[in-house]
């Protein structure tokens, strides 16, 4: 499962089986009115619906290092929060990719912008919503390319009664 974090938030998924790509996009603006914890609320009660749904094994993230704002840094970082306790209570990874590597593997171009992002997708044969879907689905063939490492065994700890 990928997510393009912010206000509208994109999304992306493969159906396993049938390697059908699926998403789109979920605003997330509440009003004043609601309280500043609604969107985060929100966000946490469609999140999982859609883990619960899909049973990603993995949920990617882009890894914003600048914003365009104060509020927009403050908004990704709570859905980014929000996003690692969901994957934590499932037990699955949450791997962040940088917004600079995911527009060089769609473009060829790290700095590609929104339009570049979009009509690379619609090249591909995909109905893209918006700007926030097209960086979703670039994320996800992005982690198609590159996939979650699998999770790193245990080692056990000699017992004492071994050791002496």
């Amino acid at each position: 499962l990928c997510l393009d974090l912010g206000t509208t938030t994109g999304w992306a998924y493969i159906v396993r089986g049938v390697e059908r790509v699926s998403g789109g996009s979920q605003s997330l603006d509440g009003s004043r009115s609601e309280g500043e914890g609604y969107r985060y609320a929100m966000f946490e009660s469609w999140l999982s619906r859609l883990c619960h749904d899909l049973g990603p094994e993995a949920i990617y993230v882009e890894d914003v290092r600048r914003h365009n704002g104060t509020s927009a840094a403050h908004v990704y970082g709570g859905l980014r929060a929000v996003a690692a306790a969901v994957a934590w209570r499932r037990r699955i990874p949450l791997i962040a990719v940088g917004v600079g590597q995911i527009k060089k593997h769609a473009t060829g171009n790290g700095n590609a912008d929104k339009a570049l992002m979009v009509t690379t997708q619609q090249a591909k044969g995909r109905v893209v919503v918006d700007d926030n879907h097209a960086d979703a689905l670039a994320l996800l063939d992005y982690a198609r390319s590159h996939p979650c490492p699998p999770p790193k065994a245990k080692k056990k700890k000699p017992s004492k009664a071994a050791a002496g």
